[in-house]
């Protein structure tokens, strides 16, 4: 909720975290910039940075592909896999079962794979989600870490 007056109620730099309502994506005013309409809904999540393993680069597609036509080909999207922790960083406390990581290394799940800790990019060992991977923006990417 924009946490201060503005009298066309499509602009806001500082917000206010409410609890939802009854009816979270009902309102009266569309916003203005990002352009949305009024069945659409700018959300804000609590996140963090998680390592990620690039799947597949960019999109070898181009616009002149689609020359003449509405439809958007170029999205400058690549599909990564996410990386977590199986211990606390900090208390090196564990945070999955010892006897499903065990099965994770003897390759039990074919969704799931053990990464070993790795002095400059995995702080613990972790686990590769397979079953998770996703599509993001290219440029969301952080470069620091190329896996040679």
């Amino acid at each position: 909720m924009p946490s201060t007056d503005e009298p066309t109620k499509t602009l806001a730099r500082e917000f206010q975290l409410q609890a939802a309502g009854k009816d979270a994506f009902r309102r009266a005013y569309p916003l203005h910039v990002p352009k949305l309409e009024t069945n659409e809904e700018f959300i804000v999540i609590r996140a963090k940075r998680r390592p990620v393993i690039l799947m597949q680069g960019g999109s070898s597609l181009n616009e002149s592909d689609n020359k003449g036509f509405r439809g958007r080909l170029q999205r400058r999207r690549c599909l990564v896999a996410q990386v977590y922790g199986l211990s606390d960083v900090v208390t090196e406390r564990m945070e999955f079962n010892p006897a499903l990581i065990d099965r994770v290394r003897r390759m039990e799940f074919p969704e799931l794979m053990f990464l070993p800790k790795r002095s400059g990019f995995l702080e613990v060992d972790s686990m590769l989600r397979l079953d998770e991977m996703q599509s993001v923006f290219s440029g969301h990417i952080l470069k620091q870490y190329p896996l040679h």
